[in-house]
């Protein structure tokens, strides 16, 4: 493991029906194997740090990443923001109340985890009049939506579901069940109403509520890891010159041989090896991988790299003005960067990127063109500026997604890490994360659909209107087929790629979709 300045231990939480465990969960529905806390950072719990591709290896991208929040009223700095949890912490479960009970902390020290699949087999078992296992089932049972959450608070918007019964309350045997992103899905909320012992700062009364979640599908979905933030101000105070940073502590591999940079075209901050062999046993080898983190629904306003040491302006934030100065790409004393050697080459021009230029193409401000030494980097991507009155919220979506050449050496990973990423960016834009709401919306027609997985020819039957119109979509969303048919109906899929897709069936008796794997 990397040497922190600090050490400390993770904590132990009360999971819901009774049960103490770790607040951490493992999300692993595809290629990536991440532990996700309940609070504060991801991918690190104080005791073990995982993000893990390939999942079933044991080498990591990326030790921990976090939030920063900063922001001004009356002059005035009000900061969150967390690292590793070495030196104290800024957050804490649950959303903003006005009593902090015990039991209010125990029921809040958890993580919901839930996924597509388990979903629809609890669906199943309430249509057939069945009563779904306790255990089996606890997170779908206890889903933290309105209504059914501690206190049964029936005021506040929480956690997101489908209300079958459209009562505005959730009750999963009366046919309600979460409303989710991805194949898999960990949700929790927490805030940082607080002291706070790491940055310092004042507190924001600010709730977030966080989802994790990934897609189990080909290509480089298959290695990207999407993390959804609601930051909802519940102060009463307006925040002018709102910040919002994602820091991130990239290891690839062997911890300490790593460069850091920003793509500005694409909103993404990254690491990649600083030589082609990323040796030591925690190494990848040869040709190492490169791993981003991705804006997907804002515009980069600068980005910020520190190092791992104390004492100089380049060091470790110690303050809450030395996270703020970084989050608007100054260093930790409020003095500029410069585009040049290591941002400190004063007759270069002023810039609020971090390494801004392309290694792939060898132009502009990069480390290996610099000259740089590889090391221990951290960076952070900031947002462009946002007011932020009270209750008001900022949504923020990121994409943790890695590619890896098979030759080439570190720089064709870099390269290869832009393809994948571009591929994520336009799925994002076609509407891709909202395939779970599409695939879960109400079912309101039933028909069946064989074979599933299939080749060249699927069978749509078991219609009770004498027509209905047939769909065939990607995993995009976008339309691929359209037919109709009378009572029943074969769809020729010949002519599409193996890979997942969905055939929506809407006739005068409704709609229902169901996802088809064509091989």
């Amino acid at each position: 493991m990397k040497k922190l300045l600090l050490s400390t231990a993770a904590s132990l939480f009360y999971l819901g029906f009774a049960t103490a465990q770790t607040a951490t969960q493992l999300i692993e529905i595809n290629n990536v194997k991440a532990l996700i806390t309940n609070t504060g950072p991801l991918f690190f719990d104080g005791n073990q740090a995982v993000f893990n591709i390939p999942k079933t290896g044991n080498k990591s991208t990326v030790f921990s990443a976090s939030p920063w929040i900063g922001g001004m009223h009356n002059g005035e700095l009000y900061m969150m923001a967390e690292t590793y949890r070495q030196s104290g912490k800024d957050m804490q479960e649950g959303p903003v109340t006005d009593v902090y009970s015990p039991s209010h902390m125990a029921y809040w020290d958890r993580i919901w985890k839930v996924s597509k699949s388990n979903i629809q087999t609890f669906r199943d078992l309430v249509a057939q009049s069945q009563v779904p296992d306790t255990t089996i089932y606890k997170d779908i049972y206890t889903w933290p939506a309105r209504g059914n959450v501690f206190g049964g608070d029936t005021t506040r918007e929480y956690a997101p579901f489908v209300d079958v019964d459209s009562d505005g309350l959730y009750d999963a045997l009366a046919g309600d069940y979460p409303k989710i992103k991805g194949d898999q899905c960990l949700y929790t909320i927490m805030n940082d109403d607080t002291v706070h012992t790491e940055s310092t700062g004042k507190t924001m009364r600010l709730e977030i509520h966080r989802t994790v979640y990934a897609y189990n599908q080909i290509g480089p979905l298959n290695n990207t890891l999407f993390v959804d933030y609601k930051v909802i101000n519940k102060s009463s105070i307006n925040y002018d010159s709102l910040l919002f940073s994602s820091f991130v502590d990239f290891d690839l591999g062997k911890y300490d041989d790593d460069f850091v940079g920003t793509d500005t075209a694409r909103n993404m901050i990254y690491a990649y090896n600083g030589d082609p062999n990323d040796d030591a046993p925690s190494g990848y080898g040869t040709n190492p991988p490169a791993q981003g983190c991705v804006l997907l629904n804002h515009k980069l306003l600068s980005s910020m790299y520190y190092n791992n040491h104390s004492g100089s302006i380049s060091g470790n934030p110690v303050a809450a003005k030395d996270y703020y100065n970084f989050m608007q790409g100054k260093w930790k004393d409020g003095s500029d960067k410069y585009a040049a050697d290591s941002g400190f080459g004063a007759t270069a021009p002023v810039t609020p990127f971090s390494f801004g230029g392309d290694p792939c193409t060898g132009s502009g401000w990069w480390e290996g063109g610099a000259g740089s030494t590889p090391g221990d980097r951290r960076i952070l991507g900031t947002i462009d500026l946002v007011k932020l009155a009270p209750e008001q919220s900022l949504d923020v979506t990121l994409a943790f997604v890695y590619a890896r050449a098979a030759t080439g050496g570190q720089i064709a990973s870099l390269c290869a890490l832009k393809g994948a990423v571009d591929t994520v960016i336009t799925w994002y834009k076609n509407g891709g994360t909202t395939m779970s709401v599409f695939e879960n919306a109400k079912q309101t027609l039933s028909f069946s659909m064989y074979p599933n997985p299939a080749k060249n020819i699927v069978s749509i039957e078991g219609l009770k209107a004498k027509t209905a119109s047939v769909g065939v979509y990607d995993i995009t969303g976008k339309q691929l087929k359209s037919l109709s048919i009378q009572h029943s109906g074969n769809i020729n899929i010949s002519d599409l790629s193996a890979g997942i897709y969905f055939v929506k069936v809407t006739s005068a008796d409704g709609t229902a979709t169901k996802r088809l794997v064509i091989e």
